[in-house]
């Protein structure tokens, strides 16, 4: 993703991440912290591009399909 299509997109916190995935907040920050979910520290918070976690859902979803 280019930085420009970062600046007019809204990050997400893990509040809203865990919402959107249906997830706890424990296991986001634990799926994050590992590098499995596509996510940037700013300082100590962590954020989340929905762009990007749309993305990665369209790839779980794939290979869930391919097994």
């Amino acid at each position: 993703m280019r930085s420009s299509e970062i600046g007019a997109e809204a990050l997400w916190t893990v509040r809203e991440a865990a919402a959107f995935l249906r997830l706890g907040r424990n296991t986001v920050y634990e799926w994050a912290a590992s590098g499995k979910l596509p996510s940037l520290r700013l300082g100590s918070r962590i954020r989340f591009l929905p762009s990007a976690l749309h993305r990665w859902l369209a790839v779980q979803i794939d290979l869930s399909k391919r097994t």
